[in-house]
């Protein structure tokens, strides 16, 4: 066991970042890929000039907000139940629980309530339970429609 210790340390910082590389390799393949519970083909669309895709609305998630990057003014959303997400271009899919959703948040017009009261992009954060409507485009993205976020889980009635 010594000697092994030793021959890791008088590795060269090169040499111990690709043996890290390949142990975090291996521990990733054991983990399971998210799988989709289902998959459809949205209808034809068209992408003419400044046009990216038909928007297909009424969908919505519940989740905890995992990332929020301000710079692109979207959130990533960790959902309690399956969700609808795309699938590629033309294509949606089922995804399972505890998978991640990135919703475009618009600047102007997406009204975002924060624990009951009107609030603003920059008040979210992260851990916040989260209700979204939401919007899927052809060309592959999504878009928040309405967002409720509560800094502490509702009370069940």
């Amino acid at each position: 066991m010594a000697r092994a210790i030793n021959n890791l340390v008088r590795l060269s910082p090169f040499r111990f970042a690709l043996l890290i590389s390949f142990a975090l390799t291996i521990t990733a393949a054991a983990q399971p890929m998210a799988r989709p519970l289902a998959v459809k083909v949205l209808p034809p669309s068209y992408t003419g000039a400044g046009v990216s895709g038909i928007e297909y609305s009424g969908f919505s998630i519940t989740g905890q907000i995992w990332e929020i990057n301000r710079s692109r003014s979207s959130i990533q959303l960790a959902s309690d139940k399956p969700c609808w997400a795309p699938f590629g271009y033309g294509r949606i899919a089922l995804w399972p629980t505890h998978s991640l959703l990135i919703l475009g948040v618009a600047a102007v017009g997406t009204p975002i309530t924060i624990d009951g009261r009107k609030g603003g992009f920059n008040e979210l954060a992260v851990g916040q339970t989260v209700s979204a409507l939401y919007s899927i485009y052809s060309a592959g993205y999504c878009s928040a429609r309405r967002i409720t976020a509560f800094t502490s889980p509702p009370q069940k009635r």
